[in-house]
C-alpha cells in the first residue's frame, strides 16, 4: 500500500527542499512568464502585418492560438525536456528506496536526454491515436458513397463506425494512458527508450500488474483536477499556480516511485528478467 501521508510530506523531506523544490517553482515560474510574453510580442507582430496587409488591400492569413501554443511550446523545448529528466531522477530515487532525499539539480545535458523518453513515448502514442482516429473514420467515407446505391448496406457500415468509436474512445481513455505509464517503468528499469516500445514485454508487465498502473492514472487524474479547482479558486493564479504545480509534481514522483518499486519487489517480468540473467550470468562463471 502506498502511504499518502509521506507522499504528501515528501516535497519537504529533504534537509534542502527550499533548493530542489523552489529550484524547480522557479523554473515554471519564469518558463509561465516567458511564454506569456512570446505569446504577446507574436501577438502583437501577427495583428501589425494583419493590419498593414489589410491597410494595403492584399490577402492575409490569421495566425490561430493554436499556432501561437505550438511555437511558444517549441521554443521552450529544453527546459520542458530538462524538468521530465528530473522527475524522472526524482522518480527512480524514489524507485531505490530513497525517499528522504531530492536528487540536485543540474547535469541539464543528461536531464533533457532523460526527458526525451516521456516526450518520444508520448508522441508516438499521440500519433498512434490519430492514426487510428483516421481509421475510425473510414466507414463514414464508405457509408456516404453508399448510401445512394445501397442504402442498407450503408446502415450496417454506420453501425459499425459507431462501434469503432466506442471501442476507440475505450482505448485513447483506459488503455493507452497505462501503456505510457508502464513504457517509463520499463525506461526507467532498463534506461533506453527503445526498450519501452517492446510491446510483448509492455503486455507481460500490465498483466501482472494492471491494478498498480491503474492506480496511477487515477492519481494522474486526480492531480490534474486539483490542479484546475486551484486554478479557478484562486486569485493569486499566476504565482500560486506554480508552487502547487511543483508540490504535485514531486508527490506524483514519489508515489510513481513507490509504486515501481513494489511491482519490482512483486517479481514483475523486468525483475525477473534480471535476476534470471544474473543466475545465469553465476552458472556461467563457475563453470
Amino acid at each position: 500500500m502506498i502511504n499518502i501521508d509521506n507522499a504528501i510530506n515528501y516535497p519537504f523531506k529533504d534537509k534542502n527542499w527550499k533548493e530542489s523544490l523552489g529550484v524547480y517553482f522557479l523554473i515554471v515560474f519564469v518558463m509561465g512568464i516567458v511564454s506569456q510574453m512570446i505569446s504577446f510580442f507574436l501577438g502583437l507582430s501577427s495583428a501589425f502585418i494583419r493590419s498593414l496587409q489589410h491597410y494595403s488591400g492584399t490577402p492575409y492569413s490569421q495566425l490561430s492560438n493554436s499556432a501561437t501554443s505550438f511555437l511558444v511550446s517549441l521554443l521552450l523545448l529544453p527546459i520542458t525536456l530538462y524538468l521530465a529528466g528530473y522527475v524522472i531522477d526524482l522518480t527512480r530515487n524514489v524507485m531505490k528506496g530513497n525517499e528522504d532525499t531530492h536528487v540536485k539539480h543540474g547535469k541539464i545535458g543528461d536531464r533533457i536526454q532523460t526527458g526525451l523518453a516521456p516526450f518520444t513515448y508520448g508522441l508516438v502514442l499521440t500519433l498512434t491515436d490519430v492514426l487510428l482516429l483516421l481509421l475510425v473514420f473510414t466507414p463514414t467515407v464508405i457509408a456516404t458513397y453508399l448510401q445512394d446505391h445501397y442504402p442498407m448496406l450503408a446502415v450496417i457500415v454506420l453501425i459499425c463506425f459507431a462501434i469503432l468509436c466506442i471501442l476507440f474512445v475505450l482505448f485513447s481513455v483506459f488503455l493507452l494512458p497505462v501503456i505510457y505509464k508502464t513504457m517509463l517503468y520499463i525506461y526507467i528499469n532498463e534506461g533506453s527508450i527503445s526498450k519501452g516500445f517492446n510491446a510483448s514485454k509492455i503486455f507481460e508487465i500490465l498483466k501482472t500488474s494492471w491494478k498498480k498502473f491503474y492506480f496511477l492514472y487515477f492519481v494522474d487524474i486526480v492531480i490534474a483536477f486539483i490542479s484546475f479547482i486551484s486554478i479557478l479558486s484562486c486569485c493569486l493564479v499566476f504565482i500560486v499556480s506554480p508552487i502547487l504545480t511543483s508540490i504535485l509534481i514531486f508527490i506524483k514522483a514519489d508515489i510513481e516511485g513507490n509504486v515501481f518499486r513494489q511491482i519490482n519487489d512483486g517479481d514483475a517480468p523486468v525483475k525477473k528478467a534480471k535476476v534470471v540473467r544474473k543466475v545465469v550470468a553465476k552458472k556461467v562463471t563457475k563453470k
